[in-house]
């Protein structure tokens, strides 16, 4: 079970570095529209330390022992907040300002 959490956290971790050097290059690039998905993404994963602390109280609120809730939390943490940044771009017209860079 520990695994599970370590796993988690440490792609999370990954991918934070990860969207914030993509979002660092594209504003490099003066490709806005880039850096700003990028941003959103980046946001979405720093945002996972305040979802993890939602999720903790409230799994030992519904009487979840925390071994057992920790690794799934672990992933509950970033994972759904980074699907909904992804789901709001594919939802949402490309912005008109747009330099045509992919993201």
């Amino acid at each position: 079970m520990r695994l599970t959490g370590f796993v988690a956290l440490a792609f999370l971790s990954l991918g934070w570095l990860y969207t914030g050097l993509h979002a660092y290059l594209a504003i490099r690039a003066r490709v806005v529209a880039s850096h700003r998905r990028w941003m959103v993404r980046n946001f979405s994963l720093a945002f996972g330390a305040v979802t993890l602390r939602l999720w903790l109280p409230a799994s030992v609120a519904s009487g979840i022992p925390f071994e057992t809730a920790y690794p799934v939390i672990a992933w509950l943490c970033w994972v759904p907040n980074l699907l909904v940044a992804e789901w709001a771009f594919n939802k949402a017209p490309p912005p008109s300002n747009s330099t045509g860079a992919p993201n």
